[in-house]
């Protein structure tokens, strides 16, 4: 049986350190990048300066839109480069605080929060 491909279904889901859902965004159907159903999101602005984001590539701009904000985002290969042996061990651990929140994403999905 051949699966048709479908349009994602995009949320915005901000969690705090207690593993607490504190922010998730309505549901849009369609590509659209991250940053920006962020930016058209009813997520508060000016975000508060003791706001610590741990975000993914998608967030790229993030850093530059909010210069007052300590973003942390794995390390991205140079182009027809590779990344230092340093540069690899923090991205594993970037990426093991971002299974936090691929955990709170999955147990919404498992309660139908988001459809």
């Amino acid at each position: 049986m051949r699966v048709k491909k479908r349009h994602p279904r995009k949320n915005i889901v901000v969690r705090d350190a207690h593993r607490s859902i504190v922010f998730l965004s309505p549901t849009v159907a369609g590509y659209q990048h991250d940053y920006t159903r962020f930016k058209e999101c009813d997520f508060p602005d000016p975000l508060p300066q003791e706001v610590c984001g741990w975000v993914d590539l998608g967030f790229q701009v993030m850093a530059t839109a909010y210069p007052y904000l300590n973003v942390v985002m794995p390390d991205k290969k140079p182009r027809g480069g590779e990344l230092t042996d340093e540069q690899k061990a923090l991205n594993v651990l970037k990426a093991s605080m971002r299974g936090g929140v691929e955990h709170a994403i999955g147990g919404l999905q498992r309660l139908h929060c988001m459809a």
